[in-house]
């Protein structure tokens, strides 16, 4: 028997005492005396009042259910006690046998209300155990050093123990040593009452970690709760984003010292040689010789012309400006046509959107994808051939590159930060749009990329494109125009 249980059977033996010192006239709870025969022998006028559906009268039979307990308690010669529904009310009757006498005193009382308090506290709980029960976080119950004392089915299973085996911890048994003594001052302030929500590591039985967040707190019965939910993947996938952004900035930064070498050496040769030619320009002419001065003009005239140029070629590799005028597939064309102007590699490019034309975010995707992909094939492959191919469903548009280069295994790819950081960039770029992105490659067998983006994109705010596009275009840039070893002139697209 549970101390509960105790307390609520020593409580109804008091009431019952109390109502066994009353007179049974005076009591206001039914009051009866039964032979051992079942003739009711008496019955106050409360029970003729609070019993009517029996229709009671003294010399007649009592009814069956009050007689099998008469009978039951004169031959076992002890008190029974016993509840009975009667109509709408329940009744608690307590049988008190006079052996001696052949007849028992039976005393009732209305439990009604507390019976149907018991229903729903029964009832609340067993809806309480579903709800634990089916909870997709661990649910943990302890007493107040730590010991536990119940877990769900999630918590058995985020741990690997079974229940008994959790119910049998140490109390430190799922904490780092580490994390001992925050643990001790975590109970300690849930002991006083404090509602607690921090994160801490959980060591599994086969000796694994689990971070984990908690809220815990101390039940009304001195107990202490804690529900326990799984971080470990939001841990990873943050501490992934973290170094992604830390890759992202200092691409940035290289971006920004490579644009300004640009401008530094175009911009600041220019500056130089325009200055020299108009002074030489200015002496021949003050000379008397202006035939000097007009070649040195068509020398400035050249020297502005390439200076242009190359200007125009960083802006290209920026924002090539046929994706914005002319679409996706004439700037892959003359992106490609650009490569193979001054590498070795063959490239063959076959699509089949016909006059579809892709929105601007998915083709502005699909061309930084197509860029980066060329970029490591060259660079890292060192690809002689490369096979794009472009198509589209009515729902998705899809991007094929494939390369004849070295390939790798993916312990080699692990060991090239740089050919990492240009997977990432792709895989982050085709997740971003809502598509897939999958690469295929062995060594000796080249590498296949292949991208699939839905032509209705996820919802975006304008300034979410813009940072997006910027941030992927200066990564892009650094990696596809930054190369001090680009191939050979080759064949054209």
């Amino acid at each position: 028997m549970t101390m509960k249980s105790t307390r609520r059977a020593s409580r109804q033996a008091k009431e019952v005492i109390q109502d066994l010192s009353k007179v049974p006239s005076e009591n206001p709870n039914p009051v009866l005396r039964i032979a051992r025969d079942g003739t009711l022998l008496y019955i106050n006028e409360a029970g003729l009042s609070l019993l009517p559906q029996w229709h009671l009268e003294v010399g007649h039979a009592s009814p069956p259910v009050l007689r099998e307990a008469v009978l039951q308690s004169m031959d076992s010669g002890s008190a029974q006690e016993f509840d009975l529904e009667h109509g709408e009310r329940v009744y608690s009757f307590f049988v008190a046998p006079i052996v001696a006498a052949r007849y028992a005193n039976l005393y009732a009382r209305d439990i009604t209300d507390r019976k149907r308090a018991e229903d729903a506290l029964k009832e609340s709980e067993a809806k309480y155990r579903m709800l634990v029960e089916q909870a997709r976080d661990a649910i943990f119950v302890a007493d107040q050093g730590g010991k536990i004392l119940f877990a769900n089915e999630q918590a058995c299973l985020m741990l690997g123990f079974t229940r008994a085996e959790l119910t049998q911890l140490d109390p430190t048994d799922t904490y780092l040593a580490e994390e001992h003594a925050a643990g001790a001052e975590r109970f300690a302030k849930m002991r006083r009452g404090e509602l607690l929500k921090y994160e801490r590591s959980m060591v599994r039985k086969d000796g694994t970690v689990l971070s984990v967040e908690i809220v815990a707190g101390m039940l009304p019965n001195g107990s202490i709760q804690g529900i326990a939910r799984d971080i470990t993947e939001r841990r990873r996938a943050e501490e992934r984003m973290q170094a992604f952004s830390q890759e992202i900035i200092a691409t940035r930064e290289n971006e920004r010292k490579r644009v300004s070498s640009v401008l530094h050496h175009d911009v600041g040769s220019l500056a130089v040689g325009v200055s020299a030619h108009l002074c030489a320009i200015e002496q021949d002419l003050r000379s008397g010789k202006p035939g000097e001065a007009l070649k040195w003009t068509k020398r400035t005239r050249r020297l502005f012309d390439e200076s242009v140029a190359r200007l125009k070629d960083v802006a290209v590799q920026l924002r090539p400006p046929e994706l914005d005028l002319l679409g996706l597939r004439a700037a892959l064309r003359q992106h490609f046509s650009q490569v193979t102007k001054h590498g070795r590699t063959r490239i063959y490019f076959r699509e089949t959107l016909g006059p579809r034309r892709m929105p601007g975010d998915t083709a502005t995707t699909l061309f930084r994808i197509a860029q980066e992909a060329l970029t490591n094939a060259i660079t890292h492959g060192d690809a002689q051939r490369v096979d794009v191919f472009l198509s589209a469903s009515k729902k998705a548009v899809m991007l094929t590159v494939r390369d004849n280069g070295r390939g790798f295994s993916s312990s080699e790819q692990k060991g090239q930060a740089t050919s990492r950081m240009g997977l990432r960039v792709m895989k982050e770029m085709a997740a971003s749009s809502g598509g897939a992105f999958t690469i295929d490659s062995r060594p000796g067998r080249g590498v296949t990329v292949r991208v699939s983006l839905p032509l209705t994109t996820p919802a975006l705010g304008r300034g979410d494109v813009t940072v997006r596009e910027e941030t992927v275009a200066r990564a892009m840039t650094t990696r596809s125009a930054g190369r001090d070893s680009r191939p050979q002139k080759g064949s054209g697209a």
